[in-house]
This record gives structure tokens, C-alpha cells and sequence, in this order.
């Protein structure tokens, strides 16, 4: 998976490119084992903040492309 640059000056909110583009890579079969990394992984990927990431997370739930378990 190729770095994806997040733009913090675009009218879209940086948790929306965030569920945007993990969205289109889950879509397409980029998580093979079914897994995503980790919160922390995924927050150095995208240089974003933890609830950023949890923002984008809540929303791929709720669209029920992921299921999220503690641990």
C-alpha cells in the first residue's frame, strides 16, 4: 500500500480522508487477512491523532465495513 497524502487544508476533514481512503483500500481487497494494523500503525501512516483515527474508524463501523473489538 502506497503512503496517501492527507491535505489539512482541504474542505473535507482529515478524519473523512482518513475513512475515505481506508474505505476504498478495505473495498478492494487491500487487507487480505481480513485484519487492518494497528490504531498506532495506522496513526503514523496517515500523521494523524488517535481520535482522528478513531473518528474515521466509528464511521467505517457504522457503514459496517469494519467491526472493532478491544485488544
Amino acid at each position: 500500500m502506497s503512503p496517501k497524502i492527507i491535505q489539512r487544508n482541504s474542505a473535507v476533514s482529515v478524519a473523512e480522508q482518513v475513512r475515505i481512503v481506508l474505505g476504498s483500500e478495505i473495498e478492494a481487497g487491500a487487507f487480505s487477512d481480513g485484519r487492518l494494523p494497528s490504531e498506532a500503525d495506522l496513526c503514523a501512516r496517515f500523521g494523524v491523532s488517535r481520535i482522528t483515527l478513531r473518528r474515521a474508524l466509528s464511521e467505517l463501523e457504522s457503514q459496517g465495513l469494519v467491526t472493532r473489538r478491544q485488544g
